[in-house]
């Protein structure tokens, strides 16, 4: 399944058909006017699809607020719902309602460097024209406060057919969203808030820096792809089901939790998804979203993370009639971070994005079964997106994104890719897209909708090797079609593409002073390396390595002043208790039975004394920050050598130098919310290491870092609100 609303039906056309298809599309975007698309959210909301979208299908200001309420606004020609309703003034009893459904379809032309491999029946090797996906929905309301994006799919076979696998569909559920949302008043907060069902992680996030999301928003069917994705990564698209609550607080402020469980294997086969193309099975996982998106005038800033956490019971015998999976688990943690900015032009829209995903494999289940040659892993994604969408009737999209995947090699888990151990790919992606109905209505349908594209995807490296990687090379020349199914004759006047202007925050000073509390997550590196030679005999080894991981709990005080110029400077003290640590097995050189040896690390205790130099956007600074810094670090070396138990232990307090940025935002004139990024560097320091039951002692190198990444809430006792505008 691939990710966002772009898949499906795969179907070839012989070369004598190609020409007629593209002298069809070619009149039919000649004789059309601008329309409008969804088609279904254009009708029921009386806007454009410019209003909601930058292009399609990345979303405006406007747009997320409209999927965040629940997909119920109204304001168009015809009822919101089926009833008419005293709580929604779009339900007005003259108006008829008709169903929110719509249609779409994808074609391409598509070209690969090298020929396709064998077996490709029923395409050709090279220069295919396909159409996939045909797709239906529903989407729109279906009370005051409950709504629905729901999507169905037509998916032509592969390349080659299912082979083996049994359970292979053509027709199949898709991206599915219901929603349930509405608003209060909570003391000085405007706050939205829903529940969410849905079928795929990060489907429902109201941005397009999440992978469900992201672009490339048509992709070629056909065209080679890199073998390995992150599970958040669409691995669990249409295999699950969940429930989650999400809030956004004063339209800046975004939050959820949403829990999943992938749904059993026949369900799954019922809905006409293979089960075989999802990992394997899980109980429940959970995933989470923050994000702050702060705005001022015709600029928006969105920073934020997201991640999930399953632990997933692997098949046996993927592809044959066996569906049983292992009793043992492989345990998934992925965290991402993701940023956007956008700025909206009289007749232009500039957008940029960025995203991380890392991603934390423990192999239990694989690795005992054969299926891995390493008992953990790692993988990581990046994206870094720009886009230029140039004017309102006839726009062009101008658009360019990097993108990388690394990450562990592993002998057997990725034994079937190019490389035959490594899971790297990266490349780069361009296209030029032209979409003519963004403001104003085609004649005849006027809720017809149209996105033509040319896109080439460019491979530096594919599934871990660069031998032969720009063979798969592509370019993908698409028709992007969509329609309402019903009501489309009456749609009514045009109305403007610009969305109702968001409100402006009040203005704040940040001068005064503040303290608070935190909560920090946090991980890092530590290298040892015996430089006496006395742990070493005691204990059979010389060196370790530790990536470190876990949270802290503390607090800050500071003082700030606010120059007339926007510019903030201040000093801040912050100190922090928890566990940042981590322990490991070191490998005995010797290899006598019995002999045993294991290095653990803990940072305890974290402070600094740091300056802050920020700029203030009305109630959000943006700040940068360096100083000194000190962490309380504990060590162990413990174990049995030649027959003879050790116990080293160490400990100390270093110093060091830390450097950050964060954002803060002030809730009301007195409290604020903060997020932040800090590095540690405690660069080398010998350690005395005292072994208990012998009394021998000896100096360990350590060599140390830390990050990171912090929530905070202040209160700022002296500070005052200025006058209001």
């Amino acid at each position: 399944m691939r990710k966002g609303a772009f898949r499906g039906v795969r179907k070839v056309f012989s070369g004598s058909a190609i020409g007629t298809i593209v002298i069809a599309l070619a009149t039919i975007v000649a004789a059309l006017q601008p329309a409008q698309a969804l088609p279904s959210f254009a009708q029921q909301t009386g806007q454009p699809c410019g209003t909601c979208h930058t292009d399609i299908p990345g979303l405006t200001p406007y747009g997320r607020l409209f999927k965040i309420k629940g997909y119920t606004t109204g304001g168009g020609p015809y009822r919101t719902t089926p009833f008419p309703t005293a709580d929604n003034s779009g339900q007005s009893e003259d108006k008829r309602w008709v169903p929110p459904v719509s249609m779409m379809a994808i074609g391409g032309f598509t070209n690969t460097q090298a020929s396709l491999p064998p077996p490709t029946a029923p395409y050709s090797t090279n220069n295919n024209f396909v159409v996939s996906p045909l797709s239906f929905f529903w989407g729109g309301a279906i009370t005051d406060h409950l709504g629905a994006f729901a999507q169905v799919t037509y998916n032509a076979p592969p390349p080659g057919g299912f082979g083996t696998d049994p359970f292979g569909h053509t027709w199949t559920w898709d991206n599915t969203d219901v929603r349930y949302a509405d608003s209060m008043r909570l003391g000085a907060f405007d706050v939205v808030y829903g529940i969410t069902a849905n079928n795929n992680p990060t489907v429902q996030d109201p941005w397009n820096t999440t992978p469900a999301w992201s672009f490339p928003y048509a992709v070629s069917t056909i065209a080679p792809a890199p073998a390995t994705h992150t599970i958040i990564d669409g691995a669990f698209a249409a295999h699950a089901g969940s429930v989650g609550a999400y809030a956004l607080i004063n339209d800046v402020f975004y939050l959820e939790a949403t829990a999943y469980r992938t749904l059993d294997f026949s369900t799954q086969n019922d809905l006409g998804t293979d089960p075989f193309g999802a990992p394997g099975l899980f109980d429940v996982a959970p995933y989470w979203r923050v994000a702050f998106e702060p705005h001022s005038g015709n600029n928006w800033l969105e920073l934020g993370t997201f991640g999930m956490a399953a632990d997933v019971h692997p098949w046996i015998m993927p592809g044959t009639p066996i569906t049983a999976t292992f009793p043992q688990t492989d345990k998934y943690t992925d965290v991402g971070f993701d940023s956007q900015y956008q700025y909206q032009g009289d007749n232009f829209w500039f957008t940029l994005r960025a995203s991380y995903i890392h991603e934390f494999q423990r192999l239990d289940a694989s690795f005992t079964n054969g299926l891995a040659a390493n008992p953990t892993n790692d993988l990581n994604e990046a994206r870094a997106y720009a886009s230029f969408a140039y004017g309102n009737d006839n726009r062009i999209v101008l658009t360019g994104q990097y993108f990388n995947t690394w990450g562990s090699s592993d002998s057997i888990l990725y034994s079937g890719l190019a490389s035959g151990f490594s899971p790297n790919s990266d490349g780069w992606i361009a296209e030029i897209a032209y979409i003519p109905f963004i403001s104003g209505r085609a004649p005849g349908w006027p809720g017809f909708n149209a996105r033509i594209g040319l896109q080439y995807i460019w491979y530096d490296k594919f599934d871990g090797t660069t031998v032969g990687a720009q063979n798969n090379n592509t370019l993908f020349i698409y028709a992007w079609l969509a329609m309402p199914a019903f009501g489309a004759a009456d749609l009514g006047p045009t109305m403007p593409v610009k969305a109702p202007p968001l409100p402006l925050p009040l203005p704040f000073t940040w001068t005064g002073c503040y303290a608070g509390g935190n909560i920090a997550g946090g991980w890092g590196n530590k290298d040892l390396t015996d430089t006496t030679g006395v742990v070493a005999a005691s204990s059979g080894f010389a060196s370790a390595s530790l990536s470190t991981a876990g949270y802290m709990l503390g607090g800050q005080i500071g003082c700030d002043y606010q120059f007339v110029s926007n510019w903030v400077l201040g000093i801040e003290g912050a100190a922090s208790g928890g566990s940042i640590g981590e322990s490991t097995n070191v490998a005995q050189p010797l290899g006598i039975p019995g002999d045993s040896a294991t290095f653990k690390e803990t940072t305890d205790f974290l402070s600094g004394a740091t300056a802050r130099l920020g700029y203030a956007w009305d109630r959000w600074l943006w700040y940068i920050k360096g100083g000194a810094a000190w962490a309380g670090d504990k060590y162990s070396a413990f174990g049995v050598f030649l027959g003879t138990p050790y116990d080293f232990e160490g400990l100390e307090t270093r110093l060091g130098w830390t450097v950050g940025a964060g954002v803060e935002w002030a809730l009301w004139d007195d409290w604020s919310l903060k997020l932040e990024y800090d590095y540690y560097g405690f660069a080398h320091r010998n350690v005395t290491f005292i072994d208990a039951t012998s009394g021998n002692s000896g100096l360990e190198d350590i060599r140390q870092t830390i990050q990171t990444v912090k929530l905070g809430l202040n209160f700022h006792s002296f500070a005052t609100a200025a006058s209001t505008w």
